[in-house]
């Protein structure tokens, strides 16, 4: 697991206007057969968090690391939507 992207965003303009201020977390995902160390999985997880008002001004990069966390245990167990990594907020390539 490798985060690719971490902003924090500023809770200041969340709370000002929806879309501003926006909170990213990215990271990409390789799954290894050991002991051979042959890929299996490899897949991208990203999560945004735009909400505006009180809701948005009081959500921090901490709050949404937990779901971040989920999406990526939902697509190693193949419990998304549709099985898997195909779930809202992951793209993933099967070897």
């Amino acid at each position: 697991m490798s985060i690719t992207r971490y902003e924090k965003g500023n809770a200041f303009a969340r709370a000002m206007l929806a879309g501003l201020g926006q909170i990213h977390i990215d990271g990409d995902v390789q799954v290894y057969a050991m002991p051979e160390h042959n890929r299996t999985m490899a897949f991208s997880v990203q999560k945004t968090f735009a909400w505006g008002g009180i809701y948005g001004g009081t959500t921090t990069i901490e709050d949404i690391e937990q779901s971040f966390a989920e999406s990526i245990a939902n697509a190693l167990t193949a419990q998304g939507e549709k099985g898997g990594a195909g779930a809202a907020g992951t793209t993933a390539s099967r070897k």
